[in-house]
């Protein structure tokens, strides 16, 4: 696949007849099934890795449960049901399981393999083959039995043994339990008693060689690909396992090979059991969902740490909190439909931007806004210790991909050229200018550090701030401009910004242009703004609306709520056409404090470093570029290193998320 969305939607009114990824050579979804060589960053000294393990050991919490980043198939479409799908139909022909032709005599046990609470598996040898034969007891063995048949006379119909998916089956048969009982006895077992006379099995492929699947294997030569592989094979054939555990998976590394066994609780398409889910597009793309947990979300994570699950493991989507989509600023939202095909969910929920705001969809766009996590509280200061030691030497924060990846990123260059060019835009009006001759009354310099004077200012009866731009070069700046270019620049974007209606909706200060001479009007103000004007040159000035108490975004401030907010201002900020380019200055993103009229919300400022059309860099993909970008530095930077370095290691972060 060639982006990081999550493709579900596309994926599901297809699924399971169309494969979701090319069988050869293999290519993941988002790069996902295999990202990072399994690695939380590029350096892992085993000094880490052994705190790690401690601490999971410890808090039964895996801290690097989130090198997989986000399940790519777990559905982010709530609304689409069933009924607004294909009706999955089982080809004709169909043939129950027929019955196996092997009389006792022929048979031999050489082994019990597996006594369950209503199954045993033992080896045995019939003629010069050895097979797995599968018996089935107890109060729930009948049930069982019918269930593993339908599954096998499925596969047996659509050929998935030959393919390696599941084991081979030659058929079911029964057996009189007294006989079976002698068996047992002659190679020292003793089962519990059965009461039936006589007990109903299948008979399997023999799968000597293989070993279940667990963290000592899963990232061994392709297993988890081909445990993925595999699931989607029987999906085809319209079973839903029903149990996805790592003792219902043999994996041969060699080949590799990852066959899927213990068919007991499986429902067919055409064989619905009363109490057992129902087979469906929802639900077998949901079993594949679950596959992918075992796999990347549990035993991919532990295997890089060693770390043994048990039954009290926490969970840690039981540590995370709820995803709160925000409505400030208030962007209209768009009804999501679902495309029909991954080219076009590209194009209309990444290439349309930034007209098609990628915050407006509803349903959301899966994992663009992060639910805030709480499994830093687990942290020990031994884990913590080493992390920092790691990024002192490394410069790698193994904590990096604590959020996840950025959905909105497009891996294939040639799908990122496809973006067309803007269809809505039109130039603005120019910004209004205020007269020479309003009165103004200077009531504070609030920025004496600014590379632009900001004074707070009276105008009639509301404050005002008056960002000044006064002749010559800031010193020290990264660029030669000078500030009545620096003027032209932000003056240009906040036509745009008034233009498209961003000021409106809260992200961007409100803006007038503003032409001072220096010696008009100034002179009755206090003798501290005398400097700005006393080189005998014009003063070019905004008159932008004052925020009082605000404070900017920080390592200190940010929080995942606030990251969210400043991703929203900035999209809206790119729906005006404009190019930001300074999100570097954490001091531009400013913290304003909820009011009894509106919640807390950020806005962005200063933008004298902007771009705007004609300008051939103002473009859709340099636009979702520096969304893409932000969104890493809030959630791949900030965020994870101020868990690494927070000084409060039993619980570092008191904020309100």
């Amino acid at each position: 696949m060639s982006c990081a969305l999550n493709l579900s939607s596309v994926v599901l009114p297809c699924y399971p007849e169309q494969p979701i990824w090319p069988e050869s050579p293999f290519t993941s979804p988002a790069d996902v099934e295999r990202p990072g060589a399994f690695s939380p960053c590029k350096y892992f000294p085993p000094e880490l890795q052994e705190s790690a393990l401690k601490q999971a050991l410890a808090t039964k919490l895996n801290p690097y449960h989130f090198i997989c980043w986000h399940n790519p198939y777990k559905l982010d479409m709530s609304t689409l049901t069933d009924d607004d799908l294909p009706a999955l139909v089982s080809p004709p022909g169909f043939q129950p399981l027929r019955r196996a032709s092997t009389e006792m005599q022929s048979l031999t046990f050489l082994k019990v393999l597996h006594v369950g609470t209503n199954t045993i598996v033992s080896r045995i040898c019939i003629g010069d083959t050895t097979f797995a034969l599968k018996l089935f007891f107890g109060n729930d063995g009948s049930a069982r039995f019918v269930r593993e048949c339908t599954a096998y006379a499925h596969f047996n119909h659509f050929n998935l043994a030959e393919a390696g998916a599941v084991p081979g089956c030659s058929g079911w048969l029964e057996l009189d339990t007294h006989v079976v009982l002698g068996a047992f006895a002659k190679l020292g077992n003793a089962p519990v008693h059965w009461r039936e006379s006589s007990l109903k099995g299948i008979l399997l492929e023999d799968l000597t060689g293989g070993e279940s699947l667990s963290i000592h294997n899963a990232t061994d030569n392709g297993v988890a690909e081909q445990v993925m592989r595999s699931l989607r094979k029987i999906h085809t054939a319209h079973v839903m396992h029903g149990s996805i555990t790592p003792t219902n998976v043999i994996v041969f590394t060699a080949k590799p090979r990852a066959v899927w066994v213990g068919f007991s609780h499986s429902a067919c398409n055409n064989h619905q059991d009363i109490g057992l889910a129902k087979v469906s597009r929802t639900s077998l793309l949901a079993e594949l969902a679950a596959g992918w947990d075992l796999l990347f979300a549990k035993l991919v994570p532990d295997s890089l740490i060693g770390f043994e699950r048990d039954e009290d493991t926490v969970d840690p989507e039981t540590i995370c909190g709820p995803v709160v989509h925000h409505r400030e600023p208030p962007i209209p939202l768009r009804p999501r439909v679902p495309a029909s095909s991954v080219e076009e969910e590209i194009a209309c929920r990444l290439l349309a931007y930034p007209e098609a705001n990628v915050f407006s969809w509803d349903p959301p766009l899966a994992h663009l806004t992060p639910p805030p996590k709480y499994d830093h509280q687990f942290d020990t200061p031994e884990f913590l210790r080493e992390n920092a030691i790691a990024y002192d030497e490394y410069l790698d924060n193994s904590l990096s991909r604590w959020y996840g990846n950025c959905p909105l990123l497009i891996y294939d260059r040639d799908t990122a050229n496809k973006a067309p060019p803007f269809k809505e835009y039109a130039a603005p009006a120019p910004v209004t200018k205020l007269s020479s001759q309003t009165a103004i009354e200077f009531l504070e310099h609030i920025a004496p550090w600014s590379n632009h004077p900001l004074m707070r200012v009276r105008i009639g009866n509301e404050e005002r701030l008056l960002k000044i731009f006064s002749s010559g070069r800031v010193p020290g700046r990264r660029d030669s401009k000078s500030n009545k270019e620096r003027f032209k620049l932000e003056l240009e974007a906040y036509g745009h910004l008034i233009q498209y209606g961003a000021c409106t909706l809260g992200p961007r200060t409100r803006g007038s242009g503003f032409e001072y001479r220096n010696s008009h009007g100034v002179r009755e103000e206090p003798a501290w703004v005398y400097p700005i004007f006393d080189d005998g040159s014009f003063a070019s000035a905004l008159v932008l609306e004052y925020f009082p108490n605000t404070e900017a975004i920080s390592w200190d401030t940010l929080t995942p709520s606030r990251a969210d907010l400043a991703l929203r201002a900035l999209s809206c900020v790119h729906g005006a056409y404009v190019l930001y380019q300074d999100y570097e200055t954490l001091s531009n993103f400013l913290i304003v404090p909820a009011t009894l009229e509106r919640p807390e919300r950020v806005v962005v400022i200063d933008f004298d470093h902007a771009l705007t059309p004609p300008n051939l860099k103002v473009a859709r993909m340099t636009l979702l570029n520096e969304l893409i970008t932000v969104w890493g530095m809030f959630y791949n930077t900030m965020l994870p290193n101020r868990r690494m370095f927070c000084p409060e290691p039993v619980h570092p972060h008191k904020v309100n998320f």
